[in-house]
This record gives C-alpha cells, sequence and structure tokens, in this order.
C-alpha cells in the first residue's frame, strides 16, 4: 500500500504548470464553442420565422407617414387635405384626424401618409412651421411615431380571470378591421353575444386600434385570454392579437 501511495504522489508530480495550463485553456475553449453554437442556433430560428407580407407593407407605411400638429379644433379634414396640397400638391395616400368622442372635433393632430419616402420628407419640409390659412397657429410637421405594430412572437401569463368576466379586450387591431371581422376571428374559443370595435369620428370609418368582444361564458373569454398568451396564439393580418380580461364589464355589475 505504501508503494502504491509511493506512485500515485509520482505521477501527480509528473504534471507539470505547463501541462495545467494547457487543460485550463482546452476547458475554456470547449465551452466558448459550446456558447457559440448556442447563439447561432437561436440566431438561425430567428432568421427562419415566418413573417406576413401584410406585416412587411403595414410596417412599410410608418416610413412613409408623418405626423402634423397645430390644427385649429374647427377645422374639417377635407380642409385640412386642401391646406396640405396647397403647400405641396402631392396628393396623400391617407389622412387620419383623431376628433373627440363628445363634440365631433378635431383634437388638432393627426397622421399623414404618402406614396413614398422621399414624398413624405418633400412634404415635412413644405409644410412644417408654415401658418394655417386663416389661423393665427402654425403646422408642426415631422416623422411620424406611430404605435409599434406588434408582429413578433411573444409568450405571457395571463392575468387571473376576475368572476364572471366575459368580455375581453382586443388590441393591436388593424385600422381597417370590422366588427363582423372581429367576431369571426374570435368565435371560435365561444358563443359571441356582443362585438363592439370603436371607430374614429373623422370620416374615414377607421377603427381605434382595439375592441371588445363579450362571450356567452366565462369560459368563452378565458379561452381566448389563453390563445392570446401564446405566441401567435390570436393573428390577424399577421399582427400579434393582444387578448386580455376586461374587468370594467363582468357580467353582474
Amino acid at each position: 500500500n505504501d508503494n502504491d501511495n509511493d506512485n500515485d504522489n509520482d505521477n501527480d508530480n509528473d504534471i507539470t504548470p505547463t501541462e495545467s495550463t494547457s487543460f485550463v485553456k482546452k476547458v475554456r475553449k470547449r465551452k466558448r464553442k459550446k456558447k457559440e453554437n448556442a447563439s447561432s442556433t437561436t440566431d438561425d430560428s430567428a432568421s427562419t420565422t415566418p413573417r406576413d407580407p401584410r406585416v412587411e407593407a403595414e410596417s412599410e407605411e410608418v416610413t412613409r407617414t408623418i405626423y402634423i400638429e397645430g390644427l385649429p379644433y374647427s377645422t374639417t379634414p377635407s380642409l385640412v387635405t386642401d391646406f396640405l396640397t396647397s403647400l405641396y400638391p402631392v396628393n396623400p395616400t391617407s389622412v387620419r384626424l383623431p376628433t373627440w368622442q363628445d363634440t365631433g372635433r378635431l383634437r388638432g393632430f393627426g397622421h399623414v401618409v404618402y406614396k413614398t419616402k422621399s414624398e413624405a420628407n418633400e412634404a415635412i419640409n413644405k409644410i412644417d412651421r408654415s401658418q394655417y390659412k386663416g389661423s393665427t397657429r402654425y403646422i408642426t410637421a415631422k416623422w411620424s411615431k406611430e404605435r409599434k405594430i406588434i408582429t413578433e412572437a411573444t409568450t405571457s401569463k395571463p392575468s387571473p380571470q376576475p368572476p364572471g368576466c366575459t368580455t375581453v379586450r382586443c388590441s393591436n387591431l388593424p385600422y381597417t378591421l370590422t366588427s363582423a371581422e372581429l367576431n369571426t376571428l374570435m368565435m371560435k374559443f365561444g358563443k359571441v353575444v356582443d362585438v363592439r370595435v370603436p371607430t374614429m369620428q373623422n370620416g374615414s370609418g377607421m377603427n381605434k386600434g382595439f375592441g371588445y368582444v363579450t362571450y356567452k361564458n366565462p369560459e368563452g373569454a378565458h379561452d381566448a385570454v389563453s390563445a392570446g398568451s401564446k405566441a401567435y396564439g390570436v393573428t390577424v393580418e399577421g399582427r400579434m392579437v393582444v387578448v386580455g380580461y376586461d374587468e370594467g364589464r363582468v357580467k353582474g355589475r
């Protein structure tokens, strides 16, 4: 036994500091390689995520959209469009001017979409700091920072369902989505008894980007929210629809 111990000690002494350093370097190199491989796999899976062409088109539209503010509250969408074309004689593809719900009057700002980014850039140069006709107001025009379109697949834990809640709020909707289309989208989760999609009061007929769906039973609302919390659970025109309980519309209140 004493001889065996002596042999073991001799073997340990045979490992030189150089060999020990070399071993540590090899271990570290293997760890770095594993991290690089894991990162490469993540990047590859992200790059192969399917993208809806309609999402790409809508995202591209934001690059052609300008934001204007300083409009008189008493003016109208048609007069605003005439004013814009008088400064820059190119017809925009869309003019979105939010209004107050109680009076229907303009809120003094809006978004204007042009056919190309160069047209939008030229419109900013022509319109910014110009005086609105018949008014002492000066208009500000700049690049839009409209709401972010949710297109990436995300998974989140849904909030607890309030007792008796049968209504869900759906947001990140396309501006052109109708109540009938939202009903068709959400009826797969349960029997729908009511759908409400608020629209802008500027004559455009576009919605405000959100809506409410009421089910006959709480189970329908639960299934809708559960699906909306999963990646690609509820989608419309390439958008990830955000679905949550509408706690202000609990049945029985």
